[in-house]
């Protein structure tokens, strides 16, 4: 975000054009760049709120210096946003902490992971999809700016909790904890968070172990439920 701050900066001291007012609105959204890296986790949504106040700002005064300041140029404001956003998500999940910590701090943390993502990709439709082309004075025309990284994030999380999910209840349906080394152990040796082309083959390698290690359960999961809902009293067809 620094760097492009430099380019509006030098380009101010090497052309006629006015880029005063770019200059600081681009200084209010570095700041809040920075901001997201060394904010809690819960308080970047609402840093993210200003984030959204300050592109509107941008963008409107971009109607000033329309040729300096193109969609390409905002676009990838956006997309610095969407890399900071899932860098310090990646830099605050400790590899193990998601499966070993207390259910509610590692629920919490999953929780505030997803707010963030949600948030950021709340701000890229609400203003490229439905506020700025609707602008008449200074209209956006290249569509949706998408939150590509953030929703790979966003997907990787909700994948995290079901997996959360289905380990709890398979420990309840069989009465007590799944034997060693548990299943979800194989997470505990990769980057969870990494939603990279490798970070992606490591995971769906680590989720096929994952679900050999469950098959184990199936049989008597199936003969755990089949006693607890079968009625031999009744038609063979019937449960209680």
């Amino acid at each position: 975000m620094e760097e492009e701050y430099r380019y509006w900066l030098n380009l101010s001291s090497t052309t006629n054009r006015s880029v005063s007012v770019i200059l600081s609105a681009l200084s209010d959204l570095v700041k809040s760049y920075n901001d997201i890296a060394s904010a809690a986790l819960k308080d970047v949504p609402e840093i993210l709120e200003n984030v959204d106040v300050q592109l509107s700002k941008l963008w409107k005064d971009r109607a000033l210096i329309k040729a300096a300041f193109t969609e390409d140029r905002a676009r990838r404001i956006f997309a610095l946003f969407d890399e900071q956003c899932v860098s310090v998500l990646q830099s605050s999940a400790e590899k193990d902490k998601i499966w070993t910590a207390d259910s509610s701090e590692a629920e919490e943390f999953l929780t505030d992971c997803l707010a963030i993502c949600n948030k950021w990709s709340d701000v890229c439709r609400a203003l490229t999809e439905e506020l700025w082309p609707e602008d008449e004075r200074n209209r956006w025309t290249s569509g949706l700016v998408k939150a590509e990284s953030t929703e790979k994030l966003r997907q990787r999380l909700d994948q995290i909790r079901t997996i959360k999910a289905t380990v709890e209840e398979v420990a309840d349906l069989l009465g007590s904890t799944l034997d060693k080394p548990h299943p979800s152990e194989v997470f505990m040796k990769i980057d969870n968070l990494n939603v990279g082309k490798g970070g992606d083959e490591v995971w769906t390698a680590a989720f096929r172990n994952f679900d050999q290690k469950m098959s184990r359960y199936d049989d008597v999961i199936a003969e755990r439920l089949k006693k607890k809902f079968y009625n031999p009293t009744a038609d063979s067809r019937q449960v209680c």
